[in-house]
C-alpha cells in the first residue's frame, strides 16, 4: 500500500511538471502571452499575440494553426470581448500585419492602416462527417 501511494505521488509530480514545462515553453517562445487561455498555452499549434495597447485597452490576436481559426480579443479594463478576424488578412502572426486600436472608437481597429469594424466572434463549427 505504501508503494502505491509513493507511485501515485511520482505520477502526479511528473504530470504536473510536464504541464508546467509545456506552458512555460510556449510562453517563453513568444507564441503565448498572459492573455492566452489555458487551452492555448497547452497547445503548441495555438498562438496569442498582443497587437496593441491604448490606455486600459489591449488588442490580442488568438488562433489555432491546426484548425485555421483566428479571432481578435479586446480587453477593456479587465473586461474581454472577442471579435471576428479580418478576412483580408492572409498571413497571421506577431509581425505579419499591423493592427491598432482606434482612440475614441471602440467598435473599430486599424488593420494595415485601414479602418475595420469589429464584428462579434462566433467559434467556427467543423463538420466531422458522419462516421
Amino acid at each position: 500500500m505504501k508503494f502505491l501511494k509513493y507511485f501515485l505521488w511520482v505520477v502526479i509530480a511528473l504530470l504536473l511538471s510536464g504541464i508546467i514545462y509545456l506552458a512555460s515553453m510556449s510562453y517563453f517562445s513568444g507564441s503565448h502571452t498572459r492573455y492566452c487561455p489555458l487551452s492555448h498555452r497547452l497547445d503548441d499549434l495555438s498562438r496569442c499575440f498582443v497587437l496593441d495597447r491604448l490606455g486600459d485597452r489591449t488588442l490580442v490576436q488568438h488562433g489555432s494553426l491546426n484548425a485555421g481559426d483566428f479571432y481578435l480579443e479586446v480587453i477593456d479594463d479587465g473586461v474581454s470581448k472577442t471579435f471576428q478576424f479580418p478576412d483580408s488578412i492572409n498571413a497571421v502572426g506577431e509581425n505579419a500585419y499591423s493592427a491598432k486600436l482606434v482612440d475614441g472608437e471602440e467598435g473599430f481597429v486599424l488593420i494595415n492602416g485601414n479602418k475595420f469594424m469589429l464584428k462579434k466572434y462566433q467559434a467556427r463549427q467543423f463538420d466531422h462527417g458522419d462516421h
